[in-house]
């Protein structure tokens, strides 16, 4: 059996299944409440479940992609959706439908709530966001915003219903030890419409890895802090280059890390 796999963070820091009542699954999930995960249609599945999804029999947490009109996102004539596997295979954590390429992950029940979109790796990241009224989607993965080099349909989409004007990348903490970020950041600064900016807001290593995570930690002082770093984000030039920029975001999680220490 074919399917297309992604890698992230270990599943025991992604998704916790306990069983209440009689045979009632909970999902808890760092940042989300239980009513956000329902709402936005994210279930356990059984292996018959995610075969008849995604083609391949496995157990996990089926999450459904729709457009910006809240419709039902369809690939290939099938309502598409990714699994995040409950045990990953190797290095795989989600798997998606054979051929169904790289998709945007748009939570329900957003509108312009201002002129930045918030670009997340994953979609709970990009939930946690929207929950408290943040503009916000998901990638697949940090080379996932440019499929044969051309921006997400969806994304170029979202940029210009939502008259944004500013696009956030937001990785984790670890992203200014990943080449690949830096590389795709400026690729992404290259195919967007012009006049939009793109910057990088940074979580710092003190900080809990993914910007759920965060949420999570920090309660109530969260949005302050998120809009704080994004205030002092990376803003990705037209004349930088990645090994540059990735030089730079090392140089400032340095920089970090020694005023950490005083």
């Amino acid at each position: 059996m074919s399917y297309r796999t992604n890698t992230e963070t270990p599943m025991s820091n992604i998704l916790s299944i306990s069983t209440e009542g009689e045979g009632t699954s909970a999902l808890k999930r760092p940042g989300i409440s239980q009513a956000t995960l329902k709402s936005a249609g994210i279930h356990v599945v059984t292996g018959e479940e995610a075969e008849t999804l995604i083609g391949f029999k496995t157990e996990g947490l089926a999450i459904p992609y729709h457009d910006i009109g809240e419709r039902p996102l369809t690939v290939n004539e099938k309502h598409f959706h990714r699994v995040r596997l409950t045990n990953p295979l190797g290095s795989a954590k989600y798997l998606s439908p054979k051929g169904s390429g790289a998709q945007l992950y748009i939570p329900k029940g957003q509108g312009p709530t201002g002129t930045t979109l918030i670009m997340c790796e994953g979609e709970f990241k990009a939930l946690a966001l929207a929950e408290i009224g943040i503009l916000a989607v998901g990638l697949g993965g940090i080379t996932s915003a440019l499929p044969g080099g051309n921006l997400l349909p969806a994304l170029a989409t979202c940029i210009k219903v939502w008259n944004i004007d500013t696009v956030a990348f937001l990785g984790d903490a670890d992203t200014s030890l990943i080449y690949a970020f830096s590389h795709e950041a400026v690729k992404i600064k290259a195919a967007l419409p012009e006049g939009v900016k793109l910057v990088l807001p940074r979580v710092s290593f003190a900080d809990p890895k993914g910007i759920d995570d965060c949420k999570e930690a920090m309660g109530g002082g969260f949005q302050s802090w998120l809009k704080g770093i994004v205030a002092k984000s990376v803003e990705v030039s037209e004349r930088i280059d990645a090994s540059s920029l990735a030089l730079k975001l090392i140089k400032l999680d340095l920089k970090d890390i020694a005023g950490d220490f005083g």
